[in-house]
């Protein structure tokens, strides 16, 4: 015979029904999320073993398991605590893996918040290219067609390397240029008959697709693969290639300006034993770039597009006339005068 619940027996069933309760609606509200997002739980064909088995176990609280940690990495950046945002944005990754954003963030957070903690430029270096890696090698391989992913890979290899901000900026230029010369030593595929064995080392390396590769450097170099302008150039086109409707402006942003910067010193001259790196203009890259900014004006004749082409085209100006060449230079000036006059 059953005794008598007692009050306290009663309010833990009340409390146990309402947490059922509250866990169900919880489940529906977050399959309704996981829809939305476009991400499927029951879909465990090429994911890895850890993934699999948490899919399996959390089932569709994977997603409200996310979101919490979601919430609580945003606090530990407003606090700065980078180095815990690592563990916890990896574990975020593994539970939602389709969602480019949080790729992003961790990326982000390893290349250019984590690496600037380090004083030894080898350590700063170790730790960008492990935001490249995650990005290259784990991002894109569960979201292809995430045109996001590439201007993230673009944008690390256009400002985090080629820029300047970082004492260490020289110490990355010198990184990447010796990892490539040992495979292209004049860091160009001109000429360079590309056996399987280079075809194979650019791909487990750098992540390079040598067939894109020569067709990039036909479209709009020839480019110098040692630099990181080279890089950004690369990861733009391909995230434009994934656009299934409008452009992807920032992929776009970033190709302009990785050819911008192969223009002005897309010319290396390196010598890994010496340690002699030194950059001057690539004006075979002007006529191409060109190219690019009367499609885009074309396509969209905005006010910031044709902004930043007559900005472009005043400091080609003054590059050509300081190298003598007057006739290009009056060229740009009409073509820049076009541009003004037709605002």
């Amino acid at each position: 015979m059953w005794a008598k619940p007692n009050m306290n027996t009663r309010s833990s069933i009340l409390l146990v029904c309402a947490v059922v309760a509250l866990l169900t609606a919880a489940n529906v509200q977050n399959h309704e999320l996981r829809n939305r997002r476009g991400v499927q739980s029951d879909d465990l064909e090429n994911t890895p073993p850890l993934l699999a088995i948490t899919t399996v176990i959390l089932g569709g609280f994977r997603g409200l398991v996310a979101d919490i940690l979601w919430l609580r990495a945003s606090s530990l950046q407003d606090e700065g605590r980078h180095f815990e945002l690592v563990q916890l944005a990896d574990w975020i990754t593994k539970l939602e893996p389709g969602i480019p954003e949080i790729w992003s963030f961790h990326a982000w957070n390893m290349a250019f918040n984590v690496s600037v903690m380090m004083r030894d430029p080898s350590e700063r270096w170790r730790w960008i290219q492990n935001g490249i890696a995650l990005l290259r090698d784990q991002a894109l391989r569960y979201n292809p067609h995430a045109p996001s992913l590439y201007s993230e890979l673009a944008w690390i290899y256009s400002f985090k390397i080629g820029g300047q901000t970082d004492f260490a900026h020289a110490h990355y230029k010198r990184r990447l240029a010796q990892a490539m010369h040992a495979i292209l030593s004049g860091g160009s595929l001109n000429g360079v008959n590309v056996s399987d064995e280079i075809a194979t080392e650019l791909k487990n390396v750098q992540g390079l697709d040598s067939e894109l590769m020569a067709k990039l450097d036909v479209r709009f170099g020839p480019l110098d693969w040692r630099l990181p302008e080279s890089f950004a150039i690369y990861w733009a086109v391909q995230g434009l290639e994934h656009t299934t409707e409008e452009p992807d402006m920032l992929c776009e942003r970033m190709l302009r300006k990785g050819l911008e910067s192969s223009f002005v010193k897309g010319t290396l001259d390196f010598d890994p034993a010496s340690g002699r790196y030194e950059r001057t203009n690539n004006f075979e890259v002007l006529p191409k770039l060109m190219v690019v900014y009367d499609t885009a004006l074309e396509q969209r004749p905005t006010g910031l597009i044709r902004s930043s082409y007559a900005g472009f085209l005043g400091r080609a100006i003054e590059i050509l006339r300081q190298e003598g060449k007057k006739d290009e230079s009056r060229r740009l000036a009409n073509r820049l005068e076009e541009i003004s006059g037709s605002e």
